[in-house]
């Protein structure tokens, strides 16, 4: 069981951080599209609303996790998983951020 407690703090961690970029990539999307009339499938709406239809903040899902108590070791577990979850997505996105702004991609793409 403790092992399960610290693969839905993992699950819920990745759930946290690709519901937050797919707001921004929806948004950069939707600006790409006015700006060019192109239309971005991977970063588009129909996409994002799969990718953040998942179970994060269902309410009988936030009620269960909710009654999951964690020993202070599993919590101690618990954190350093989320922060790495956290820290590996931020690298991530800087690695796209520097690969676009070296401007490797062409204009018109």
């Amino acid at each position: 069981m403790p092992r399960l407690r610290l693969r839905i703090a993992l699950v819920e961690a990745i759930e946290a951080t690709g519901f937050i970029a797919w707001r921004a990539f929806l948004k950069a999307a939707t600006d790409y599209t006015a700006a060019t009339g192109k239309t971005l499938r991977y970063f588009g709406p129909e996409h994002a609303a799969l990718e953040t239809g998942h179970a994060i903040g269902a309410d009988d899902i936030d009620r269960e996790l909710r009654r999951i108590s964690l020993t202070p070791d599993e919590r101690r577990q618990a954190i350093g998983m989320v922060d790495e979850v956290f820290g590996l997505f931020d690298k991530m996105l800087q690695e796209q951020l520097d690969y676009a702004q070296a401007d490797r991609i062409p204009a018109d793409a």
